[in-house]
């Protein structure tokens, strides 16, 4: 199983990001972000199999929504990593590392517990996050198909959190399966937060990057359809202000709805999660943001 170090020195021979991100997200997010469920014992196994995820899911978002890197061939070939037994032959270094990557995530999870118990719905969450990213490919290549519902449906699932919880589940002997169907419900509320938490931060860095992705850009493009995406850094701070009022909102009622499932399940502490969604929010709004 390859360490962090070795995941991070892979992305960098090929990655365009500073990898201080993924630091912070092993030491910060993924300290947090886990079910209830999983035994002491996963935990930092757990952190470093989601770093690694987040690693993967950073290189094939940076090929959909980057436009100084954006490779629609590429892309497609990425997105097919999670459900193939064999490397594709395409002759690309990027394609390798995101591969190597991938393949060594999948080794580890294979050894948990009840990873078949719950291989099939893995593969799900899997197939969304990656449509996650040919939605983003086509918005940013054709801003006429831009708008706030589908953004809203795919959009989240770029962040992992289902597949995330899934995989902690394939950890947690004593988590009842009759609660899969709620907790699902939970998992997609949270993955909604969670896009919020990543946009809050990032939004600068991605009207840089042209990528109208992002709930706030996608918000203020279609309010201002004839200003060019980067325009809005200049000119956009009053209606970011605004926007971002608004999104603190939508957060809080996201976590209250959360909340909401208490009572109806056993094996998940349902309050706990919410707090930790919430934690993970006021960190967002006040990290700095990496490039």
């Amino acid at each position: 199983m390859l360490d962090l170090d070795q995941v991070l020195e892979i992305y960098e021979s090929v990655g365009h990001r500073n990898s201080q991100l993924f630091r912070w997200l092993h030491e910060h997010l993924y300290t947090k972000l886990r079910l209830s469920s999983v035994p002491s014992f996963f935990m930092e196994d757990l952190r470093l199999l989601k770093t690694k995820s987040a690693v993967f899911i950073t290189l094939v978002d940076d090929i959909a929504d980057n436009q100084q890197f954006r490779d629609k061939n590429l892309l497609n070939a990425l997105i097919e990593i999670p459900f193939r037994d064999k490397p594709d032959s395409i002759d690309s270094d990027y394609y390798r590392a995101t591969w190597e990557i991938w393949s060594d995530i999948k080794k580890t999870m294979e050894k948990y517990p009840r990873y078949s118990e719950f291989k099939h719905v893995l593969e799900f969450d899997l197939k969304l996050a990656m449509m996650s990213q040919e939605y983003s490919i086509m918005v940013n290549t054709d801003r006429s198909v831009a708008n706030v519902v589908e953004n809203e449906i795919y959009g989240p699932h770029g962040t992992l959190v289902m597949a995330q919880g899934t995989i902690d589940l394939m950890c947690s002997p004593g988590f009842d399966i009759k609660e899969l169907g709620l907790l699902r419900e939970i998992l997609m509320i949270g993955q909604k937060v969670a896009q919020l938490c990543n946009m809050i931060n990032t939004y600068l860095r991605e009207i840089d990057e042209e990528d109208i992705s992002s709930p706030i850009i996608i918000n203020a493009l279609l309010e201002n359809p004839d200003v060019e995406i980067k325009e809005l850094k200049n000119n956009g701070h009053d209606f970011f202000e605004q926007l971002e009022e608004q999104f603190e909102n939508t957060v809080q009622n996201h976590l209250y709805d959360i909340k909401d499932f208490a009572s109806n399940l056993k094996t998940i502490n349902v309050v706990n999660y919410a707090e930790t969604m919430n934690a993970i929010w006021e960190d967002y709004k006040v990290r700095v943001p990496f490039n």
